[in-house]
């Protein structure tokens, strides 16, 4: 049993109140063969409760400069979900397509993550 369940309710609680839903794909290779040079490839998608907001000042310290990005930051609910974001991903939420470029989950006990914390264009 998870160490911080209570937590991970409190994240989506909070972000389900003040966010959406959103849907998360990784194109994931299934097989390469070596003589074609062919690879071939499905998608893995699972549904996520997402807030989509600017990205704050201290966005730059973690994440570097943000000049000349059309960055957003992205708080996603962990709460029984399987996949863990991660850069390269793609989030699609209210019609808007964004592609990670950095993310940071929270799983403080390495039990169960709370939440992740992401930045996309």
């Amino acid at each position: 049993m998870a160490k911080f369940l209570n937590a991970q309710g409190t994240a989506l609680a909070l972000i389900q109140k003040n966010g959406s839903k959103g849907t998360l794909s990784r194109r994931v290779a299934t097989a390469f063969d070596p003589v074609t040079q062919a690879e071939t490839a499905s998608d893995t998608t699972e549904e996520f409760d997402v807030v989509v907001l600017p990205p704050s000042q201290q966005a730059k310290f973690k994440v570097g400069s943000l000049e000349g990005r059309n960055a957003v930051e992205v708080y996603l609910a962990q709460k029984g979900r399987t996949m863990i974001p991660k850069p390269g991903d793609k989030l699609t939420v209210g019609g808007i397509a964004y592609t990670l470029f950095w993310a940071q989950t929270y799983d403080p006990a390495l039990d169960g993550p709370i939440f992740t914390l992401a930045y996309a264009e």
